[in-house]
């Protein structure tokens, strides 16, 4: 008997010394708390820890004083935030709205009270800018929570920036790239979106933007394209750059077709090492109301190509547009096409996408648009032109009537290359000849070419503005004031406005006094 007695006084010892170690952590706790302003939540740690410590008198007193303290502080600030908690959800929401999209206040915000949580939570306008940055370290959750708090309404701006910070990678979070297992930071986050988006909610996105300081992975490619042929992502304009190459067949054959799914977009701009802008009109703008059977290829308003490197690739894309008709069409469409695809299962990605090329009957991607024989490639509204490198047999098969501005440069290497520069001359000859009589402005600023047998008023009657600025081999004398003396001969042509020249054009003093007597406004730099 007496040593049952011994062995309950040992135990009843040792858990009252249990109970004064929980009591002291506990404490250590709610200092804590104290520090981040959780008095309340600090209260109850103390509370508990009263009734742990009560054969312990000098933790016991600590804690009470403990607890005294902050219950004070509990009080004065509870009395603090009582005017912030009466304040009416209209009024916090209009607050909360002129805060900056992408900064951690709207948060902040949240974590002042319940009701201010409770209204900015339920608040789904805004939560509309999804801005992903490269200090986020779980931007998949992040992704997901600001898609849940927006519906219905769905997004409004989506930027993502993944872009891994090399030389802090400790204080940073490093973003995946798809090269290993084809999983990447990237694909968790389109897969997020996609998964959280509710049924019947629309993302009419004014921006999708995405940017990476490394080169574009194929891998990633396939999951942006699939992500924008969603037909509950409708995107205003697109943004993709990068430091590096951004080169796959997906961006210039996908791209042109794109307003077939998303009759919302205005932009498309891919930026790297090349350059890439497509410009089309909104089907709710006036200029666009066209008949189901116009091709794709008359929502083409702009376009700017800068050092692309597969030039048939991309004119086979332009290609497709011109024969295909903005309603899509059922033929070899999946019932799996629009099916979110998991991160890393980039053959599945990609065979959707395949799938939805094939929709339109009018389509054939296995014709050589770039041989001679083939039919032109018209582009009826296209009025602005921009194209820098070897863009010769664009141009050599394309038609543009309705082409107003032409912005042309190549590389000063290609007038050591006879082979390029004599097809390239050719080439914009024999488009001048198609499309020069609606041109009113041309850039040739930094074309180099032997020779300019397009420059002639018979094939730009309508020429108003001629910027040559930086191009040191069209001279006055040559081709210049020749030009202006042929324009004022023809009583169709329109007379030259501006006339814009720079340190690198030859011209003589008398030379430059004659043809400001005879254009409205000549430049010199």
């Amino acid at each position: 008997m007496s040593s049952d007695i011994k062995s309950c006084a040992e135990a009843l010892a040792l858990s009252a010394e249990h109970d004064a170690q929980r009591a002291a952590i506990y404490l250590k706790a709610a200092r804590q708390l104290q520090k981040v302003g959780k008095q309340e939540l600090a209260v109850s740690f103390l509370q508990a820890a009263v009734s742990l410590s009560r054969e312990d008198a000098n933790i016991l007193n600590q804690i009470v004083v403990e607890l005294e303290k902050q219950q004070r502080e509990a009080a004065i600030m509870k009395q603090l935030r009582s005017p912030f908690a009466d304040m009416p959800t209209d009024v916090l929401v209009c607050i909360c709205e002129q805060i900056v999209p992408g900064s951690h206040s709207l948060l902040a915000a949240s974590q002042v009270c319940r009701s201010w949580r409770r209204s900015i939570m339920q608040s789904p306008f805004l939560w509309r800018d999804l801005i992903i940055a490269p200090t986020d370290h779980n931007p998949h959750l992040k992704a997901r929570a600001f898609v849940q708090r927006s519906a219905p309404i769905g997004l409004r701006t989506l930027d993502v920036d993944i872009s891994a910070d090399w030389p802090h990678l400790s204080v940073h979070p490093k973003r995946t790239s798809a090269r290993d297992n084809g999983k990447s930071t990237l694909q968790e986050i389109l897969h997020a979106i996609d998964g959280a988006t509710p049924r019947g909610v629309v993302h009419n996105l004014d921006t999708f933007r995405q940017y990476s300081t490394s080169a574009w992975h194929d891998f990633d490619t396939t999951y942006i394209m699939r992500f924008l042929l969603r037909p509950y992502i409708q995107p205003r304009a697109v943004q993709i750059e990068s430091k590096e190459w951004i080169s796959d067949w997906l961006w210039y054959e996908v791209v042109p077709l794109l307003p077939a799914f998303n009759p919302r977009l205005s932009s498309f701009r891919i930026a790297g090492r090349s350059i890439v802008n497509w410009r089309f009109s909104p089907l709710d703008s006036p200029s666009s109301r066209t008949s189901p059977d116009t091709p794709l290829s008359a929502r083409l308003r702009r376009l700017v190509v800068h050092d692309i490197r597969d030039v048939a690739r991309f004119a086979q894309g332009l290609r497709c547009t011109a024969i295909s008709c903005p309603t899509f069409g059922s033929h070899g469409e999946s019932i799996h096409a629009y099916e979110p695809v998991p991160p890393g299962d980039v053959s599945l990605a990609r065979a959707g996408i395949e799938r939805l090329l094939l929709g339109w009957h009018t389509v054939s991607r296995d014709t050589d648009f770039m041989r001679l024989d083939a039919p032109p490639l018209v582009l009826p509204n296209l009025t602005s032109l921009t194209m820098s490198g070897l863009f010769w047999p664009i141009l050599h098969i394309s038609v543009m009537p309705a082409l107003q501005r032409l912005t042309l440069s190549t590389p000063r290497s290609l007038l050591n290359t006879a082979g390029p520069a004599r097809s390239t001359e050719q080439a914009l000859l024999l488009f001048v000849r198609r499309c020069g009589r609606s041109i009113k402005v041309l850039d040739v600023s930094k074309l180099n070419l032997n020779e300019y047998q397009f420059l002639q008023h018979t094939l730009l009657p309508n020429l108003e503005e001629w910027h040559s600025r930086d191009n040191e081999h069209i001279t006055a004398s040559k081709y210049i004031i020749p030009f202006i003396k042929a324009k004022a001969y023809d009583a169709t042509a329109r007379k030259l406005k501006i006339l814009d020249l720079g340190p690198r054009v030859q011209f003589m003093p008398d030379e430059i006094q004659w043809m400001r007597e005879h254009v409205d406004i000549v430049l010199t730099h």
